[in-house]
C-alpha cells in the first residue's frame, strides 16, 4: 500500500496532470532501461542455474534431496490406465528386461518410492518383476477415493488383480502404500493437501471411523483374492511420516544456522499408526503373509531418522528418497530368498498385539 501510494503520488498523478518533473521521453527511456536491466539479470541467473553459489554447499546438498528420485521411472511407469494394465503395459524391475516377471510391486506413490531398492534387491537375487502403481491408489479392492474420481482407483486395482490371477509366473505380490492416509483420511502435521476419504459398496459416509472400516475391508478383499489365487504375499508396513518438507527444512537449518527438529518420535509414529499396525498384525495371523516393517531400519528407540550425513531420507514430508529407500535394502532381501511366513519376529508381533494393543507405544 505504501509503494502504491508513492507511485500514485509521484508518478501517476504528475504524469496525468502534465506536471511531471521529467519529460515523457525520459520516463519511457528510464522504464525501458530498467526493463532491459531486469531481463539481463534474469538471463544471467538462468544461465548460471539460479546462482547456486549463493547457497552454502551443505545446504545445497540438503535441498537437492527433493530431486533424489527416479523421475523418469515415475513419469513412465505410474498411473497406467486399467486398459493398459490389462494389456500388460507395465515397467519391469530387477535382473533383466528380457526375463520373465515372477513378482509384482503393487501400490500407490509410496510403492513407487520403494521401487528402485526393490528392483536392486531383486536384481541381486536374479529375480525380475513388474511395477503396478498409481499415485493415490492403495492396493485395496473395491475401494474408491473421493478425491480421485478423475482416475478410477477401483478399476485400476481390479485390472492389476486380474493380471496377477491370470499370470502363473507371477508368484509373489508385494503390497506397499501409505496405509495410514487411507485408514485415517487426514494429513499429518504441517502437510498440505486435501483429506483422503474413501468409500466402498458398504459405506458411502465420509468420516475417520468409516475410513478405517473401508480400509480394513479393502485390505481383507485384496489378501483373500491373492490367497485364493495361490500367490505369496509380502506386505510392506508404514513408512514414518514427518509432516514437514524434509529437504527444505534441513537446507534452511544449515543455511540459517538454526536447529528446527522435525524427526518424528517413535512414540508419535506408533500413536499415528496404531490402527494400521493392529490391522496388519491381525490380518497377518489370518493370511500368513510376510510383513516388512520400514520403521525397523528408520527408527531407533527414541526417534525416526530424516537424514544421513545431511542427505535427506525423504523427497518431501512422507515419501522416501532413493537414499532413504536404500536403508531398507536388508529388510527386502528375505522377500526374495525365503518363503517364510514372516520377515520379522513372529513372537514380537504376537506380544505387541497382546500387550494392551498399543495403548503404550513404548512397549514396541
Amino acid at each position: 500500500m505504501v509503494i502504491a501510494d508513492l507511485s500514485w503520488r509521484f508518478i501517476e498523478s504528475p504524469f496525468r496532470k502534465q506536471q511531471r518533473r521529467v519529460s515523457r521521453n525520459q520516463i519511457f527511456a528510464l522504464s525501458g532501461g530498467a526493463t532491459v536491466a531486469s531481463l539481463l539479470v534474469g538471463a544471467i541467473i538462468v544461465a548460471r542455474d539460479g546462482m547456486p553459489t549463493r547457497v552454502p554447499s551443505e545446504a545445497a546438498i540438503a535441498a537437492a534431496g527433493a530431486f533424489d528420485l527416479d523421475e523418469n521411472f515415475r513419469s513412465r511407469c505410474s498411473n497406467f490406465s486399467p486398459d493398459e494394465v490389462s494389456e500388460q503395459i507395465l515397467c519391469k524391475l530387477g535382473a533383466s528386461d528380457d526375463g520373465t516377471p515372477t513378482f509384482v510391486l503393487w501400490g500407490d506413490s509410496h510403492a513407487y518410492a520403494l521401487a528402485s531398492t526393490v528392483g536392486d534387491v531383486a536384481a541381486t537375487a536374479g529375480k525380475v518383476g513388474v511395477f503396478a502403481g498409481s499415485g493415490g491408489c492403495s492396493p485395496l479392492l473395491g475401494v474408491s477415493r473421493t478425491a480421485r474420481r478423475a482416475f478410477p482407483c477401483e478399476a485400476f486395482n481390479d485390472s492389476v488383480l486380474n493380471l496377477i490371477r491370470h499370470d502363473d509366473a507371477l508368484e509373489t505380490v508385494l503390497l506397499a502404500s501409505r496405509w495410514i492416509l487411507t485408514a485415517d483420511g487426514r494429513r499429518y502435521l504441517n502437510e498440505g493437501g486435501a483429506d483422503a476419504f474413501v468409500r466402498d459398496a458398504q459405506s458411502q459416509d465420509v468420516s475417520v471411523a468409516e475410513n478405517r472400516a473401508v480400509f480394513r475391508r479393502g485390505l481383507e478383499r485384496t489378501l483373500a483374492a491373492l490367497h485364493e489365487a495361490g500367490k505369496r504375499v509380502v506386505v510392506i508396513g508404514p513408512v514414518p511420516e514427518v509432516g514437514f518438507d524434509v529437504p527444505t527444512t534441513l537446507a534452511r537449518n544449515l543455511w540459517f544456522k538454526r536447529n528446527f527438529q522435525i524427526e518424528p518420535s517413535r512414540i508419535s509414529f506408533f500413536e499415528r499408526q496404531r490402527y494400521v499396525m493392529e490391522t496388519l498384525y491381525d490380518l497377518q495371523r489370518r493370511f500368513g503373509f510376510q510383513l516388512i516393517q520400514p520403521y525397523q531400519a528408520l527408527c531407533n528407540d527414541v526417534k525416526c531418522s530424516v537424514k544421513t550425513n545431511d542427505r535427506p531420507l525423504y523427497v518431501d514430508d512422507n515419501h522416501l528418497s532413493i537414499t532413504g529407500a536404500r536403508k531398507l535394502y536388508s529388510l527386502f532381501e528375505p522377500a526374495f530368498v525365503t518363503t517364510a511366513a514372516t520377515v520379522g519376529d513372529a513372537s514380537e508381533v504376537s506380544r505387541i498385539v497382546r500387550r494392551q494393543q498399543f495403548t503404550d507405544p513404548r512397549l514396541i
